[in-house]
């Protein structure tokens, strides 16, 4: 595993979890990964963290799962990287979509966004 020494990473526990907290001084550090086929199939985390050489990594949720039978590629709302909408070309400027990211600036934002707003961000 590849260390980073820029982070903080904290053990939490009580007598019903155990549990840990990353600190990541620069959230502009943060970046969406998806799978190499997203169009076709989702992926693991541990292989999406791979791929990106991720020192961490969470799994995002929010996918459609019709009946169960879902496979993890068709994410709600936009997925966006480096500014490039990687899921959501489809969705107009103006329509609202639920939106869960950091903005250009490091902050965390999350609500119902259109595609305008977002760009602002």
């Amino acid at each position: 595993a590849r260390e980073d020494k820029t982070l903080n990473l904290e053990k939490i526990q009580s007598a019903r979890y155990v549990g840990y907290i990353l600190e990541i001084p620069d959230p502009r550090r943060i970046q969406v990964g998806t799978a190499a086929n997203i169009q076709e199939k989702g992926d693991t985390t541990s292989n999406i963290a791979k791929m990106n050489n991720a020192v961490a990594a969470i799994n995002g949720g929010g996918f459609h799962d019709p009946n169960g039978t879902g496979t993890g590629r068709l994410p709600y709302g936009f997925i966006l990287h480096d500014g490039e909408y990687v899921i959501g070309k489809d969705v107009g400027p103006d329509e609202d979509v639920d939106f869960v990211g950091f903005s250009k600036s490091g902050n965390l934002i999350a609500g119902n966004y259109d595609k305008t707003q977002l760009s602002d961000m």
